[in-house]
C-alpha cells in the first residue's frame, strides 16, 4: 500500500488537496462498527405447540402438475400436527376459493371434532371471509405462518414432500382426476 506522501499526491491528483499529517491520522483511526440489531427471537409464548391429537391443524394446498403440464390439479389438506396424519383432503381443478377450503375444514371437524388452533399460510383461500366465518362458528383461533420464515407451515410442506415422491407424481404425473385421486389414496 503506498505510503502517506504518495497517498497525499494520488488525491490531490484527484482534486482532493488532503496533507499528509491528515492521511497519517486517518488511517491511524478504527473503523467504526455500527451496533449490530439483537437478532429476532422467536416469541416462544406466542408458539402454538401441537400438544395432543386435534389440538392443532395445518391447512395448505399444493400444485400437482398434469399430463405434460398442460394442466394442474390444486390438492388442498387438513392436517393434524401432533399425528401428521392427513385428517381431510380434495383435489380441484381449478383455484379453491374461501368457501371451498370451509367445507373441507368443516367435513374434517364433523367427523373428527374442531381442533382449538388452525394454521396456515395467507393465501388467498385462507384470509377470505368465508373461511375465518366458518372458523369463528366452530370456536376455533387461526394463525398464519410467518412470511419469509423457513419452519413456520414446514410439517405440511414436508408431507407434501414426502406425498410427491412416494405417489410418484413427478415421474408419472397423473393424466385424469380420477387417476390422481386413486393414487392418493392407496
Amino acid at each position: 500500500f503506498p505510503g502517506d506522501r504518495s497517498l497525499a499526491a494520488h488525491l490531490g491528483r484527484a482534486g482532493w488537496k488532503l496533507a499528509r499529517r491528515t492521511i497519517q491520522r486517518i488511517r491511524k483511526e478504527q473503523p467504526i462498527v455500527p451496533p449490530q440489531a439483537p437478532l429476532a427471537q422467536p416469541d416462544k409464548a406466542r408458539a402454538v405447540r401441537a400438544r395432543y391429537p386435534h389440538h392443532v391443524w395445518m391447512l395448505d394446498l399444493t400444485e400437482i402438475p398434469g399430463l405434460l403440464q398442460l394442466f394442474c390439479f390444486k390438492l388442498v389438506v387438513v392436517l393434524d400436527v401432533f399425528s401428521r396424519m392427513p385428517l381431510a383432503a380434495r383435489v380441484f381443478f381449478t383455484e379453491p376459493t374461501g368457501r371451498d377450503v370451509a367445507r373441507l375444514f368443516t367435513t374434517a371437524a364433523k367427523r373428527f371434532g374442531p381442533p382449538r388452533h388452525s394454521v396456515s399460510d395467507q393465501g388467498a383461500q385462507f384470509t377470505s371471509g368465508a373461511f375465518r366465518r366458518r372458523l369463528d362458528r366452530l370456536g376455533v383461533r387461526h394463525r398464519y405462518g410467518a412470511i419469509g420464515r423457513a419452519g413456520s407451515i414446514a410439517v405440511i410442506e414436508r408431507f407434501f414432500r414426502n406425498l410427491k415422491a412416494i405417489a410418484r407424481l413427478r415421474a408419472r404425473p397423473p393424466l385424469l382426476r380420477s387417476d390422481l385421486e386413486r393414487r392418493l389414496t392407496v
